[in-house]
């Protein structure tokens, strides 16, 4: 038996999104999915893109897609 409180119908998706982002699943990710954004379209488009200049990164690329959805 899990200890694990969060959905089972929830799991798969974070972990996908952070493999994409190359990070740990994180509290960010779990709002989002709440909140009903298709975290993982956004996933890929910010793995998609290049981000080599300083101040950039998949995670702040994601986050921005995520919190702008509604105008995109």
């Amino acid at each position: 038996m899990k200890d694990d409180k969060r959905p089972q119908r929830l799991l798969p998706k974070p972990e996908s999104v952070a493999r994409r982002l190359g990070t740990k699943v994180n509290k960010f990710t779990y709002k989002q999915i709440w909140n009903g954004v298709n975290v993982e379209r956004w996933a890929v488009a910010a793995e998609e893109i290049r981000h080599d200049k300083p101040g950039q990164s998949r995670e702040r690329h994601f986050a921005w897609l995520c919190a702008n959805e509604q105008r995109l």
